[in-house]
């Protein structure tokens, strides 16, 4: 169960900080 919720709460961060998230992989790919 715990598992599941920090999964949820994962995705959730992800959609919310899609462009920082973004532009951190291009960084990190640079």
């Amino acid at each position: 169960i715990a598992a599941s919720g920090v999964d949820l709460i994962s995705v959730g961060w992800i959609t919310h900080s899609a462009p920082i998230l973004d532009l951190g992989l291009d960084a990190a790919s640079a």
